[in-house]
């Protein structure tokens, strides 16, 4: 991890001293901390104050007070609804445990990032806390000791203290992006105190999205390497991945510069400063989740075709066969699929759901978090959520709502059939006739409500085998011999064994909520 770091240190610091002779730098040309702008992220600023204080309270005033984007008022927008609907103390705060959901919850849904550290729980009891998240104890340790020192967050967190953390989480992921930033501006021979035209800016911004979807692997000084990914792009057999990048790129920096075309000066034949160009890589990051979500979704096409209609299932022997034939090639083994919860044992198939928020569907683009496809099982609580406003809900006023949902797969107003509303009523009776909206059997149930949407709640062995690092360098996958034999082996498979409907369990083990 500190490698990837130190190497946008080392290429900012060669590039200022061959090219920008030694002159200071821009506001935001920061690549490492330390350097560059001063701000609330700074070491030698609140990191220090923290250290002292020992206040997190002092911490979350400051980020409001260096918020200068109105960022802070549309992030309370988003969180709003999911304070609301979550189980709180006596003082009307949230503990660890859901501001920890809260916080992955804001960014798996906003953004697609799964930040390293703190990854899906997997239903374990026993979880990672919010200062374990790699990019604050590696960018803000001060920040992290001083959660640490709370103590669990004893008295809870109020939705004005966790929208300043979630606010300080994604500006250490901006200032990350601008130490990459900083990298392509050094591997395009351009120096980052210099204005720049739009034709030099495109091929910076092209060199940081080309670095951005290589992620943790690249390395930010060799130029060889580089230039080698610039002429692969121009290849055959890649060029339309990469056509569609530029075309993302070119969408969203245009709209960008007409956006700013109160603040830039088309008048300048080189109008775009490192500060202009920085702007544009956070509407990019910002922008990349939405632009790459669209290929999940045609994967997400493929596998429901490939399904028994309306269970979510894929026995496992067509998931060989036919993604071998295609624009797709499934090729996870049976142990990574049980692992991560995608393998229905009882009829040998593939949970769609499942399979397409796993771990080998992301891409690591930094050493703090992955890109992953969006959860629309997310899009379908937060609908629940915005009309319940609470953490339980009577079992009628959730079939009301459900009944109307509806789906790329699934068409509202619908009948729930009577099973259905038996299962909600029996989760009920366990709670004071109300369901919990944030435990494991009411996801069960949301996943038989929407089986090609909603995962089913697998409880890991190890929350482990729910993050990148397990798998990053060592995806099993099976060979064309046990795919041969899978289809084999189930060939022979009557077809009332085949999936009828989506599990059910009817005595699975509530884990804690959240």
């Amino acid at each position: 991890m500190a490698a990837t770091l130190s190497t946008g240190v080392r290429a900012f610091a060669l590039y200022i001293i061959a090219s920008c002779s030694l002159g200071p730098a821009p506001a935001g040309a920061s690549i490492a901390p330390g350097m560059g702008r001063k701000g609330f992220l700074e070491p030698g600023t609140h990191v220090s104050i923290l250290e002292k204080e020992l206040k997190l309270q002092l911490f979350f005033d400051q980020v409001r007070q260096q918020d200068d984007e109105g960022r802070i008022h549309k992030i309370e927008s988003k969180l709003a609804l999911v304070f609301q609907s979550l189980p709180k103390n006596h003082l009307g705060r949230l503990a660890s445990r859901a501001v920890r959901f809260v916080i992955h919850h804001y960014f798996i849904r906003e953004h697609g990032w799964l930040l390293t550290g703190l990854e899906q729980h997997g239903h374990q009891t026993k979880t990672t806390e919010i200062h374990e998240a790699s990019i604050i104890k590696d960018k803000a340790p001060g920040l992290a000791d001083a959660i640490f020192n709370h103590r669990g967050l004893e008295s809870g967190l109020s939705l004005d203290d966790i929208v300043a953390l979630v606010a300080a989480i994604e500006q250490l992921v901006f200032d990350e992006s601008r130490q990459l930033l900083g990298a392509a501006y050094y591997l395009n021979g351009v120096c980052t105190l210099d204005r720049i035209d739009e034709a030099t800016l495109d091929q910076v911004l092209f060199s940081y999205l080309i670095m951005y979807e290589v992620g943790e692997h690249r390395d930010l000084l060799d130029l060889q390497e580089h230039e080698e990914m610039r002429s692969r792009a121009s290849n055959p057999d890649v060029e339309m991945i990469f056509d569609d990048l530029m075309g993302f790129q070119n969408d969203t920096v245009k709209g960008a510069i007409y956006k700013d075309r109160d603040i830039l000066n088309p008048f300048l034949e080189k109008p775009f400063s490192f500060k202009d160009a920085s702007r544009f890589v956070m509407r990019l990051v910002e922008g990349y989740s939405q632009w790459q979500d669209q290929e999940c979704w045609r994967m997400k096409d493929h596998l429901v075709a490939m399904s028994v209609p309306g269970t979510g299932l894929i026995p496992l022997a067509t998931f060989y066969s036919e993604g071998g034939s295609s624009e797709y090639r499934f090729s996870e083994s049976k142990m990574y699929l049980r692992s991560i919860g995608a393998l229905d044992e009882a009829t040998s198939s593939v949970r769609i759901p499942n399979y397409i928020t796993g771990p080998s569907n992301c891409l690591a683009t930094s050493d703090y978090f992955a890109v992953c496809c969006l959860s629309e099982c997310d899009k379908l609580t937060d609908g629940l959520m915005r009309q319940i406003q609470a953490p339980v809900a009577s079992p009628d006023q959730i079939i009301r709502i459900v009944s109307n949902m509806s789906t790329a797969t699934v068409t509202g107003p619908r009948p729930i059939s009577h099973e259905m509303q038996s299962r909600l009523h029996r989760i009920a009776e366990s709670h004071d006739s109300e369901v919990p909206l944030h435990g494991r059997r009411f996801a069960q149930w949301m996943h038989n409500a929407f089986p090609n949407e909603c995962p089913y709640p697998h409880k890991v062995v190890d929350r482990e085998l729910l993050t990148m690092n397990r798998w990053k360098d060592r995806l099993p996958t099976v060979s064309e011999a046990e795919m041969a034999q899978v289809i084999k082996d189930e060939e022979i498979w009557p077809a009332a064994a085949l999936p009828q409907a989506p599990h059910w369990v009817e005595d699975v083990v509530e884990t804690m909520p959240l």
